[in-house]
């Protein structure tokens, strides 16, 4: 497989790592393509790619570990944590009060806002208050449907700060990734050396330019922010890939 040619010009993505993976773990991996077009450095299986809403995962194995700690129950009610929630007006008088379950599983009744996190990763934790004091809007009622909401997850970060004491990436920096050996995955690109980092790009007309030659925004996350931006190596990504797909 070459990921220069047939990826970079045909299918229009600058370059890529990829990895074969078992349950014995990582045996095959190779990368091809470039991790920065315009410097023209390679992509290699060391390069940190940005995992975007994987990251979620790790926001919700923080919850668990909390509700294991005995600090938190799935059932309690969001509000508990964030009083600032109790003030919402819920789209019917007897709707369900949102719970961190409801947080967890999408099912909040917020409306879908998959773009959302993009234009939020360098907002900060009094940016978040002040949204929800504004008045969160609502698709239905919570614990109906699931929803894809990364205000959910914005949420439930929240919770991990203020359960666990300490911001939400240091939580999981400390109680996730240095127990695993994590020790290259990353929140913030501006600590990534530029010889490893990979950098985004967006399409813009396929038949008259291709790839956009310039780069995509890569916004700092603000300390406190746990929607997207983890950047690990390829043996970690396989790793999380193969918990979830493997049997």
């Amino acid at each position: 497989m070459r990921c220069e040619s047939a990826g970079e010009k045909a299918n229009h993505y600058p370059g890529c790592a990829f990895g074969i993976a078992t349950r014995e773990g990582l045996i095959s991996s190779n990368s091809g393509g470039h991790g920065n077009i315009e410097s023209e450095l390679k992509a290699t299986t060391q390069s940190l790619f940005r995992i975007a809403s994987m990251t979620k995962s790790f926001v919700a194995m923080a919850i668990l570990q909390l509700r294991d700690q005995g600090v938190l129950r799935l059932d309690d009610l969001a509000e508990v944590t964030i009083p600032e929630l109790s003030t919402l007006r819920y789209p019917t008088p007897d709707s369900a009060r949102i719970t961190i379950h409801n947080l967890l599983t999408m099912t909040a009744g917020f409306p879908e806002d998959n773009r959302w996190a993009d234009r939020k990763l360098d907002e900060t934790e009094e940016q978040l208050l002040a949204l929800i004091n504004e008045g969160l809007s609502f698709s239905g009622p919570p614990n109906q449907a699931m929803e894809y909401s990364n205000l959910s997850y914005a949420l439930l970060g929240l919770i991990v700060t203020r359960v666990s004491g300490q911001s939400c990436q240091s939580y999981i920096t400390d109680n996730i990734f240095k127990p695993l050996g994590m020790h290259n995955t990353v929140w913030d690109y501006k600590a990534v050396p530029s010889s490893q980092l990979v950098q985004g790009y967006r399409l813009l007309d396929a038949e008259a330019g291709g790839i956009d030659g310039r780069l995509s925004p890569c916004l700092a996350m603000a300390p406190g922010h746990q929607l997207v931006g983890l950047s690990p190596r390829l043996k970690i990504l396989v790793c999380i890939c193969s918990f979830y797909y493997l049997p």
